[in-house]
């Protein structure tokens, strides 16, 4: 079993290669994604898959920046319930050690120790 990662991390991927001219369905075609994977901000891609998800939308939009521009307009609140117990945390102490332990039920690839 392949690692994986809630596609709401990157639910501004669709958003950026549409500017570009870039429809993301041909990108997951193209690197044999199933075509659904970007439907729900609760679905899941493996990391392999998401990187080449990754490295083909920067192939077609002649940008090595993708993966900044996703992440500047990623949220806390689209890390799932990890995002979501730190919004609700009284204070940023508290918050972060939520986030932390929560983590791995946004990412299965992560170990924060």
């Amino acid at each position: 079993m392949h690692e994986s990662v809630r596609v709401a991390v990157a639910w501004y991927l669709p958003q950026y290669l549409a500017s570009r001219g870039i429809d993301l369905r041909d990108v997951l075609h193209t690197v044999n994604v199933r075509e659904d994977a970007f439907d729900h901000p609760e679905n899941t891609i493996n990391y392999l898959e998401f990187e080449r998800v990754l490295v083909e939308s920067e192939r077609r939009a002649g940008s090595d920046d993708v993966g900044f521009e996703i992440g500047r307009r990623t949220h806390l609140r689209d890390f799932g319930i990890a995002g979501e117990a730190a919004l609700c945390s009284p204070k940023v102490g508290a918050a972060l050690r939520r986030f932390i332990e929560l983590f791995n039920l946004h990412s299965t690839a992560t170990i924060i120790r």
